[in-house]
């Protein structure tokens, strides 16, 4: 077993694993009398990917229908999933292990969201960290030293939240459309930006 992995399923036995990795996940629901089946084929993954589904499945099996019914009906944000998540390390999926992620590929985080919206949180759950798993990929790639310190330790315990922004007052959600650029200044040796942004007065800071 990958040494990757957050520590709680580090001890899983390989053979009893992909046994179970065969089977239909615990939480799997049907909605006809004919016979289960996965919703996704997992033949064509690989053993780290299949372990992160079972473990996730763990976590997802202790959030019900009627939790995630009572959250979409009454629009509320899943913090017990972001917690329980962020307690076995999964929000740092794809971060770099010198600063508590487990260094894992977007494979693998994507593995962790499909998995966690097919348990029955649907996108609603996905989405509740979403932005914790990709939008902090830019972060990791292109802060200084210091900024990795001070933000990525917090977003991956869970102490933070992620969120992605787009900023620009006649874009819309259609990213495709962005103006604004940031190039690097010659003589100054740093980014220039230039175009239109809107404050996001929610947001404590913005990166």
């Amino acid at each position: 077993m990958s040494r990757h992995l957050p520590s709680p399923f580090r001890a899983l036995s390989r053979p009893s694993f992909i046994k179970s990795a065969l089977q239909p996940l615990p939480w799997a629901r049907t909605f006809s009398v004919s016979r289960p089946t996965r919703l996704i084929e997992t033949s064509g993954f690989s053993e780290e990917q299949l372990e992160v589904r079972e473990a996730i499945s763990k976590i997802c099996s202790n959030f019900t229908d009627d939790y995630w019914l009572e959250h979409d009906q009454q629009e509320k944000y899943p913090h017990e999933l972001h917690a329980a998540l962020a307690k076995d390390g999964w929000i740092g999926i794809a971060l770099p292990e010198s600063l508590g992620g487990a260094g894992l590929g977007i494979s693998e985080a994507t593995m962790m969201l499909q998995t966690i919206s097919e348990s029955g949180a649907g996108m609603a759950g996905a989405q509740s960290i979403h932005a914790n798993v990709y939008a902090t990929q830019p972060v990791a790639k292109f802060a200084t030293e210091e900024q990795l310190n001070r933000m990525l330790p917090k977003l991956i315990s869970g102490e933070w939240r992620a969120c992605f922004g787009v900023t620009e007052p006649n874009t819309g959600l259609e990213t495709l459309k962005l103006k604004t650029t940031a190039l690097k200044d010659g003589v100054r040796r740093d980014r220039l930006a230039r175009g239109t942004k809107r404050d996001v007065p929610i947001v404590t800071i913005l990166v």
